[in-house]
């Protein structure tokens, strides 16, 4: 199959790793006051969530460790993005990749499928 991992790692290891190394430093110099969710969302969150649907959607299978740095990737900008709204930060992974993908199918848009997932929180 593939989308089989080899060594623990899945054939898009290198572009996973490198899109989520970029977006965290691009992440620590965004500017939530001088910014708007829709900046947090196409500068950060819509790439993330793109390449976790392409790796669904080729049927590759992301080891545990991709999926980690996609995520904490990810809520880095979901943060970004309650500050730039003024909603309540939050530590840790609190939202998974795979929750927002559900998200995104259900409303085929990045930027409501962002919105529900805080409005369920």
């Amino acid at each position: 199959m593939d989308g089989d991992l080899t060594e623990g790692r899945s054939l898009r290891w290198r572009s996973v790793t490198t899109l989520a190394e970029r977006s965290r430093r691009d992440c620590r110099e965004f500017d939530p006051e001088a910014a708007t969710p829709a900046d947090a969302v196409g500068e950060g969150i819509e790439p993330l969530l793109t390449e976790y649907v392409r790796c669904r959607r080729e049927d590759v299978r992301l080891s545990s460790v991709e999926r980690s740095l996609l995520e904490g990737a990810l809520n880095d900008w979901l943060r970004a993005y309650a500050a730039t709204r003024g909603l309540p930060t939050f530590e840790g992974t609190a939202f998974s990749v795979h929750e927002l993908a559900i998200e995104y199918a259900r409303t085929g848009e990045t930027a409501a499928a962002v919105r529900h997932l805080f409005s369920e929180r």
